[in-house]
């Protein structure tokens, strides 16, 4: 689609050149024709991009859709055993975290998350001058 508009740019521009010298026509005449020449023969082009941006879109709606509209329930891999869960625990021992460096959001924090368990981490919400931007 992009050769084929540079070929009529090209076509464009050798049509005005011979009215300019062939037949009288004035340069500023030929500046019109090539410039609305020009706008013309990128519509297209524009519409064609416009396409192949709207599948690609698409093709991530698809894939949601196939997730969203997927059965819920067992897995129907058969040959795997199943999983069970019998004693389970997540443990973070002195943990220290900042968004950015000087800024530390947790300093030495030790919490341990059990199965069956709420696990959460709560507590006032920071100054604005320590807030991370995103």
């Amino acid at each position: 689609m992009e050769t084929l508009g540079g070929f009529a740019v090209a076509l464009a521009i050798l049509y005005g050149g011979y009215r300019v010298i062939e037949t009288g026509a004035t340069p500023g005449a030929f500046v019109s024709f090539s410039g609305r020449s020009c706008s013309r023969m990128n519509r297209p082009s524009g519409l064609a991009r416009l396409n192949i941006d709207l599948n690609n879109g698409l093709v991530g709606v698809r894939m949601r859709y196939e997730v969203i509209n997927s059965p819920v329930g067992e897995p129907t891999d058969d040959h795997l055993p199943p999983l069970a869960l019998t004693a389970a625990r997540v443990e973070f021992p002195d943990v220290h975290f900042a968004y950015r460096a000087g800024l530390p959001v947790l300093r030495g924090m030790s919490f341990l998350a059990e199965r069956g368990k709420l696990t959460a981490l709560v507590g006032p919400r920071a100054p604005a001058s320590r807030q991370c931007s995103t």
